[in-house]
């Protein structure tokens, strides 16, 4: 037991290095508003009622564009509006769950309503069927008001849609992984 404490120590230590070097903006990579909001998520080992990085926080807070969303969706981004909503789900996930910054929230939840029905197919990752539906689905947990009838939408039509032009494939991976349940 002492190991897998020593050693998640160790993992904790590297992690909180590496988001110390990115917020100072010498950092091996740029901040990712997804991968952020998912550290921003771990609680204090000592105290759960806390963060264990609550400088993550603070960054989500202080990084929300105008529009609501955490990705900028200028055309010198690397951010598409799929990321957008990905990173702007994660990050509202991220300060409910510490019930903070609930201006923030209203904001990112107006662009989430504003753009999920504008999605265009070739912007759609393929990972995107998998991980944006979960996010749904933790968004409803928490009583989000999100418009939730698109997921299906996007499940059973769009989804089929973009693998079959972009893979050739008539079934989709998430129709892979219903028949593994």
């Amino acid at each position: 037991v002492s190991s897998y404490l020593e050693r998640r120590e160790t993992l904790v230590k590297e992690i909180g290095d590496m988001l110390k070097r990115v917020g100072d903006g010498e950092g091996e990579f740029r901040p990712s508003p997804y991968d952020t909001a998912w550290v921003a998520r771990i609680p204090a080992i000592d105290d759960s009622s806390a963060p264990y990085f609550p400088q993550t926080l603070g960054w989500i807070l202080e990084n929300q564009e105008d529009d609501g969303s955490w990705g900028s969706d200028d055309s010198y981004s690397e951010f598409s509006l799929a990321d957008q909503l990905l990173n702007t789900h994660a990050c509202i996930l991220a300060l409910v769950s510490w019930e903070i910054g609930q201006h923030n929230v209203n904001k990112g939840i107006h662009f989430i309503r504003r753009h999920m029905e504008s999605m265009k197919l070739e912007r759609l990752p393929i990972d995107f069927e998998i991980v944006f539906p979960e996010l749904l689905n933790q968004a409803q947990l928490l009583k989000l008001d999100l418009p939730y009838h698109l997921a299906w939408y996007w499940n059973e039509n769009v989804i089929a849609d973009l693998n079959t032009a972009a893979l050739g494939f008539s079934d989709t991976p998430i129709q892979w992984i219903r028949c593994l349940s």
